[in-house]
């Protein structure tokens, strides 16, 4: 396939119709399509697709937002050649599409067609969308998805091949190397071989399964092992009943050996508990008595952290006073210095800064009006210039005109002559496709007379089969009948007994269970009995103590309230005589510790100081009768306290026990009723001597149902085996009737299609002779072959008419927008030169009006010097004033909390000292030696209650093992057995089963085996003489098909081995160009899996993935296995790839890999195949010699253009 030439109008960047010469671009083998980004380069390709394949990859659902927004139709237009049977053809394939009216980007196909060109004229193929693309994948035999990864790559799309799984690549090359016909004709051909000799195979082995085994030496062997198996049956007989009641009896002792051993093993499990349990009980004991202690000691942690706090509180304000004093005489004196320079300083520079800020706003006026001066300036003279030019270029292009109206009028007259009728042309096409159907029909009637004699030989073949396989089924099912009828019978028998054993075993082990936890309530309300017993006397106890308690308490406090009264009024009293000497001690100037004032103009009077120290006296011995009545009061809570809580605590553990026997009393009750009547009221020995009964009444039903099972087993095991016989004869029947259905179907169809085949053909042959007649010409071909010509010189002649109308409309609006321009320039040259007039003149008077405020200063200096005083003022007394009244602030609230502290301080020391005595007593007389123990003692609730739950399992499961234990030794009766001793009488009986079974088996087969062989003996001979004749061929044709399918056994192996065969070939040739473009620093090769990875040589030839190669390094890899693959590519088999197109990736190569890559293109292009090159690249651009520029489109509405550049 090789490009000519390339229409596009309206794609796009491209509005105006464009042509591109694809025989001139490809002179040398290699040229570039250059332009910057968004000019339009990539369009080029969308076009050769979009042409060929009916949409644009990059375009939403291939065809949205694809035509020019100026345009309401968008036409492209593709010439291309195929080389077919030797001969060179050339084609062209159009398409035009146009906006929907309700829609800017949605678009619909208006025409689509592709013609053949030849000397005659075009030939059109199809003028349908979806024909067009249909038959230009048949023509070149690659879709769209193939076309854009080896021959057109756009942009970010070079490396899909290189990147492609193996599955998705392998599928590729089979499309474009057409490998699927060849090996599908090739197996076709070798399954029929296969079939035919397997059809006489099956036959014969069908035949021979009735004749195995049937020589000479086969009877005389078979009637000797039939004596031998009888011998050998009987002797296998007495053995085995020998046996068997040995094995009954030691298969019961060794079960509850087994039975006892584990209850055993429960039992030392359950020994080695016992210190454990013992230990938790006693941490419960501790855990109850560490709870009465919490409450006690969290107070005592609380008095203790609050004093420490207290201190540390004191502490900081006394040494912050002195500090916060000082500080604040500072601040006051430093607050009236800078108000007083405020009030003179701020007047004076306000007034400057108003006159200041004036002169400002004129200086910006005249910095504007000179840059708008200047621009109107420049303006002016570019305008003068652009007037005379524009008056030039409107004589060349008038002068232009007139040339193109004459050349039109010439060719439009040529053209009209040259003009076919289409209704002419429609019928001559019409004809052409008759001869076309005609060829077609008599092909297909050939093929199908072929297959219907194939297909009668096969159905001859099964019909005599299938008669011999029914008499063998026939006889098999009666004989399954009847061993399934005795089967049914006896497995409904066992299953009636197995499931009455088994529900009477379930009760008896339910009622043991219910025994069990009868003994174990019993002896649970027992020990609540006495536990309630015990609490009782404790309750009585406690609240016989807390009444004593309770009247202490009572004493003692009111013992307190008369100390307090007492000391109140004493304290007031001496308070009067505190403030006399607190007011001695002022000076004038000094502040007050009580308000802080420097001025004292009212202090306290005099007291007597005699009545002060009495009251003192008084004030002591108060306060030290009211701290031992508040110890004695302390005291008595919380002994009250600790005696409450211990009463509570007994109270609800009594509660607790009562609820746990009601409910245990329930439980026992209810357990009870679950048993059967008749041992409801019987006493505990009694109802364990009836069970032992009722257990050994069940042991003689299962003996004897192990018994019926055993016979079952047997009789199961000849219904299998005869099934088994008779499935693999009903499937062989199957095989035959599906064979038989499928070929008689075929023949049907084909017999059918065969007959409308024959009618097709002669009615086609009829219309043709009539056309002839009708038209009065000798031949269809030659016909359509004068039209051709005709229809090339009058297409030529159009498309020559269709570019000078062109021009002429675009000379036309040209000169009408070269007139309105010039008028435009015109008026703007007077509007710049009065503006700039009035501009200078406003300048000038600015500049007068600044000198008279300001001077020669620098204005924005000025203001900003000014402002930043002026805020430093306002900022410095606002801090000044918020320091000063927050000092003041600090100061008097540091004095207060001094007094609060001391007396918190005092109070809290005495009662924790009392707090601590209590506590002590209290941890000796509960056997403590501190807080932490009492802590380490205590357990969460979750805990407690597990470790009740346990210490109760953990009893219930001793007095569970103790009654398992009697119960096994009972049964056992002083009998026991070895494990050893066990295995060997197992093992005896077993072999004796085995050997029962085996010879009985054997005996039966030997006597059916010798009266087959007797009868089948002579038929055996012929038969096999034949099956190893036809064997042979098989052979010979499955290792021809195993050659075809290959290793991996898939119908398509042969045809893999070809693809990746070419594959490899491929990868060669593109390591070949990607180590010349490298300096042969990189090497590309298929792995085991036929991926490619990459040798890195210049690293020690390391193998690399290629996903993990850089940017430049996969457009290398890809661009050189592109070209590979582009250069095996033969289109449908017959015409070579004869060109290349790659769109972008050169911007990721440094300078000197861009030489590499420019100098192996140059190398591997030639005249036979033309490479071409897009790129933005100016490097690459001054490399190649063929060169299509791409312009932009300009901004006046001019679509994008294009011209070809020779070096």
């Amino acid at each position: 396939m090789r490009p000519i030439s390339l229409e596009i109008e309206g794609l796009q960047s491209f509005r105006e119709k464009r042509r591109i010469d694809f025989e001139t671009l490809g002179e040398t083998g290699l040229f570039g399509i250059f332009g910057p980004t968004g000019s339009g380069k990539s369009t080029i390709l969308d076009a050769i697709t979009f042409a060929l394949f009916g949409d644009v990859r990059r375009a939403k659902n291939g065809t949205q937002g694809i035509i020019n927004t100026h345009c309401r139709t968008m036409r492209v237009s593709f010439t291309f050649e195929l080389v077919r049977d030797g001969i060179r053809k050339r084609y062209r394939v159009e398409r035009i599409s146009q906006k929907k009216k309700d829609s800017e980007n949605v678009t619909a196909v208006k025409l689509a067609r592709l013609m053949e060109l030849t000397g005659a004229g075009e030939i059109p193929l199809c003028d349908k969308a979806t024909d067009v693309t249909n038959k230009v994948t048949e023509l070149i035999g690659l879709n769209k998805q193939d076309f854009t990864r080896a021959v057109v790559l756009p942009q970010n799309s070079f490396q899909e091949f290189l990147l492609m799984n193996h599955s998705e690549r392998r599928r590729m090359l089979e499309r474009i190397f057409y490998l699927e016909e060849y090996g599908k004709q090739l197996t076709d051909k070798l399954n029929r071989k296969i079939d035919k000799v397997k059809s006489c195979i099956d036959t014969l082995t069908g035949e021979l399964r009735g004749y195995n085994d049937a020589s000479d030496e086969a009877l005389k062997e078979a009637r000797e092992a039939m004596e031998n198996a009888a011998a050998e049956k009987e002797k296998a007989l007495k053995i085995f009943k020998e046996l068997e009641q040995q094995y009954n009896q030691a298969k019961e002792v060794w079960q509850l050996v087994q039975e006892l051993a584990e209850v055993e093993e429960r039992e030392k499990k359950h020994a080695g508990m016992a210190q454990e349990i013992a230990d938790g009980k006693t941490r419960l004991a501790r855990a109850e008595m560490a709870v009465l202690l919490v409450e006690p000691i969290r107070k005592n942690r609380e008095l203790a952290g609050r004093l420490k706090k207290t201190t540390e509180l004191l502490t900081a304000v006394e040494n912050r006073l002195p500090i916060v004093r000082a500080e604040l005489m500072k601040y006051r004196k430093h607050y009236d210095t800078l108000k007083n320079e405020r009030a003179v300083e701020e007047p004076r520079l306000v007034a400057r800064r108003a006159r200041l800020e004036d002169a400002l706003v004129l200086k910006d006026e005249i910095a504007s009006a000179a840059e708008k001066l200047k621009s109107l300036t420049d303006l002016s003279a570019q305008l003068e210039n652009t007037l005379a030019q524009q008056s030039l270029e409107i004589n060349r292009e008038t002068e232009a005109y007139g040339r193109l109206v004459g050349e039109a009028e010439r060719l439009k007259k040529e053209w009209e002559a040259h003009i076919v009728d289409p209704a002419y042309r429609k019928r001559i096409q019409e004809g052409s496709r008759l001869e076309e159907e005609g060829d077609r029909l008599k092909k297909s009637m050939t093929e199908r007379m072929e297959e219907a004699e194939i297909l009668k030989k096969r159905l001859k073949d099964a019909e005599d089969r299938l008669e011999q396989a029914r008499k063998a089924i026939a006889d098999g099912q009666e004989e399954a009948e009847a061993l399934a009828r005795e089967a049914a019978q006896s497995d409904s028998l066992l299953k009636e007994e197995r499931q009455a054993i088994e529900k009477e075993a379930q009760e008896l082990q339910d009622i043991r269970g219910i025994c069990r936890i009868i003994r174990l309530r019993r002896e649970r309300m027992a020990e609540l009995e006495s536990r309630m017993e015990q609490i009782s006397r404790l309750i009585e106890e406690s609240e016989e103590k807390r009444r004593v308690l309770q009247s202490a308490r009572d004493e003692a406090e009111a013992s307190c309230d008369r100390y307090r009264r007492q000391l109140e009024e004493t304290e007031r009293m001496l308070d009067k005589g505190a403030a006399f000497r607190l007011a001695r001690q002022l000076k004038e100037g000094d502040p007050c510790p009580v308000c802080g004032s420097v001025h004292h103009p009212n202090p306290a009077g005099s007291a007597d100081l005699e009545e002060m120290s009495v009251l003192e006296t008084r004030v002591g011995e108060l306060r030290t009768g009211l701290q031992s009545a508040e110890k004695a009061l302390r005291e008595a809570e919380a002994e009250l306290m600790v005696n409450g809580e211990q009463l509570a605590t007994a109270r609800s553990q009594f509660e607790q026990a009562k609820d746990e026997l009601d409910a245990q009393t329930r439980e026992l009750e209810a357990e009870r009723r679950k048993l059967p009547e008749s041992l409801r009221n019987l006493e505990p020995n009694t109802l364990e001597a009836e069970l032992e009964k009722m257990e050994k009444v069940l042991d003689g039903r299962r003996k004897e149902l192990a018994d019926g099972e055993r016979s079952q087993e047997a009789l199961i095991r000849r219904l299998q085996s005869q099934k088994e016989v008779l499935s693999e004869q009903k499937a062989g029947e199957g095989g035959i009737l599906s064979e038989l259905k499928l070929n008689r179907e075929r023949l049907a169809e084909v017999e059918s299609s065969l007959e409308e085949a024959k009618k097709l053909w002669e009615a086609n042959c009829e219309k043709i002779s009539r056309f002839l007649a009708d038209w009065s010409i000798p031949s269809i071909r030659g016909e359509l072959e004068r039209l051709a010509q005709s229809d090339q010189r009058a297409d030529a002649l159009r498309r020559e008419l269709e570019a000078i109308n062109h021009q002429l409309a675009e000379k036309e609006s040209a000169i009408g927008r070269l007139k309105e321009k010039l008028q435009a320039i015109r008026a703007e040259v007077i509007k710049c030169k009065a503006e700039a007039e009035h501009l200078e003149k406003e300048r000038k008077n600015r500049e007068i009006r600044i000198h008279q405020l300001v001077g020669e200063a620098d204005i924005e200096d000025e203001i900003r010097r000014i402002r930043d005083r002026l805020e430093a003022y306002e900022t410095e007394e606002k801090e000044l004033a918020d320091k000063l009244k927050t000092l003041e602030t600090d100061y008097q609230n540091l004095q207060n909390e001094q007094a609060v502290l001391l007396s918190q301080k005092e109070a809290l020391t005495r009662d924790l000292q009392e707090d601590e005595s209590h506590l002590k007593k209290a941890l000796t007389d509960m056997g403590f030696n501190g807080s932490e123990e009492v802590e380490k003692s205590l357990l969460p609730e979750a805990e407690i209650n597990a470790w009740k739950a346990r210490i109760d399992e953990y009893e219930r499961t001793g007095i569970k093992i103790l009654a398992d234990r009697e119960r096994i030794a009972q049964k056992l009766n002083s009998r026991t057995i070895t494990e050893e001793g066990w295995q060997k009488i197992s093992q005896a009986w077993q072999e004796a089963v085995a050997a029962r079974e085996t010879r009985i088996s054997e005996y039966d087969i030997a006597v059916h085996r010798y009266q087959d062989i007797k009868a089948k003996h002579e038929k055996w001979l012929e038969l096999n003489a034949k099956l190893d004749e036809a064997g042979k061929k098989m052979s010979l044709l499955e290792q021809i098909r195993k050659l075809l399918i290959g290793d991996k056994g898939k119908d398509n192996s042969f045809i893999d081995y070809i693809a990746e065969e070419r594959l490899r070939y491929v990868a060669a040739k593109a390591s070949e160009t990607l180590g010349a473009m490298t300096r042969y620093k990189y090497a590309l090769e298929l792995d085991a899996d036929n991926g490619f990875v990459i040798r890195d040589n210049a690293n020690g030839g390391i193998y690399r993935m290629v996903n993990t190669l850089s940017g430049g390094e996969t457009f290398l890899t890809s661009l050189s296995l592109a070209l590979a693959l582009s250069e095996q590519i033969q289109l449908k088999g017959q015409s070579p790839l004869e060109f290349f197109f790659l769109d972008e990736g050169f911007g990721t190569l440094d300078r000197n890999l861009l030489d590499n890559v420019i100098d192996s293109l140059e190398r591997i292009s030639k005249k036979e195949r033309v490479i071409g090159l897009i790129s933005h690249v100016p490097e690459l651009r001054s490399r190649i010699g063929r060169r299509l520029i791409v312009e932009p489109p300009t901004p006046d509405g001019e679509g994008t253009r294009v011209r070809i550049e020779k070096a």
